[in-house]
């Protein structure tokens, strides 16, 4: 009997203890992106902040991230970050994957509220279903702009999330942020993100991230956007298909 009721008291511990840091690590989420959504900071002091708080959502959900390929990331050129969509653990796991600043091409309805939060403060860019012509307008605009002055910008061409490793046709449409800045397009692979919140809080999510190689621009200039997109599609497609490297969880 005694040994049941110390199980249960630490059982309701380990909730209590879990609940105040949540209620805690979540305020500061919900906080700090309004207050870093200033001019006076930096792309570069916002993403700091950025990766670290997106490093206690890791810790906080139990989610490992394994990055191959961090050596394809551009260091002298403009570039497009295009990936396969399987969850909206993909923007968190994307800010911790790369050192430097990116900025995302989001659904106006993202519904995570503490990323809303914080996606102002990252130079994101919301796109709206019911307004297609002014979304791609600031893609266009804001986003080359962005890109051009060296904030690389991330999209999901699927423009709707996947559970698993058939990815949806890929929107040529999104490519045109690429073209139009003439920036190289690196091509990523997210393995597990959708795993996250089914493991939460008994079992650790080991997500494998791979960065492929950049596509240069004098490499695709001649090809129509369909054809890009089925190519960048083909990339992520193969490396889904494969199967992972043993990692000790």
């Amino acid at each position: 009997m005694e040994t049941f009721i110390s199980v249960v008291i630490i059982i309701i511990a380990f909730i209590i203890a879990v609940a105040c840091f949540g209620g805690l690590f979540f305020a500061w989420l919900w906080t700090m992106g309004p207050i870093l959504n200033k001019d006076k900071y930096t792309w570069k002091q916002k993403h700091i902040l950025a990766k670290f708080s997106m490093k206690l959502v890791n810790l906080f959900y139990r989610v490992k991230i394994v990055v191959h390929g961090r050596e394809n990331i551009p260091t002298d050129l403009d570039y497009v970050v295009v990936g396969n969509h399987q969850s909206m653990y993909d923007i968190i796991v994307t800010i911790d994957s790369f050192k430097g600043p990116i900025a995302f091409i989001a659904k106006d309805e993202l519904d995570i509220p503490f990323l809303r939060a914080w996606m102002p403060t990252m130079g994101c860019i919301y796109i709206k279903r019911d307004n297609l012509k002014q979304s791609l307008d600031l893609m266009r605009t804001v986003g080359v702009n962005n890109v051009k002055s060296g904030l690389p910008m991330a999209v999901f061409p699927e423009g709707t999330r996947n559970y698993g490793k058939t990815m949806h046709p890929f929107k040529p449409g999104s490519f045109s942020l690429a073209t139009q800045a003439e920036a190289a397009i690196l091509p990523i692979t997210i393995y597990n993100t959708y795993e996250v919140m089914q493991n939460w809080p008994l079992k650790r999510t080991v997500v494998h991230y791979f960065i492929h190689e950049p596509i240069l621009p004098e490499a695709y200039s001649k090809m129509k956007l369909r054809d890009l997109a089925e190519e960048v599609q083909a990339i992520i497609q193969h490396q889904l298909d494969q199967p992972l490297p043993n990692t000790k969880k």
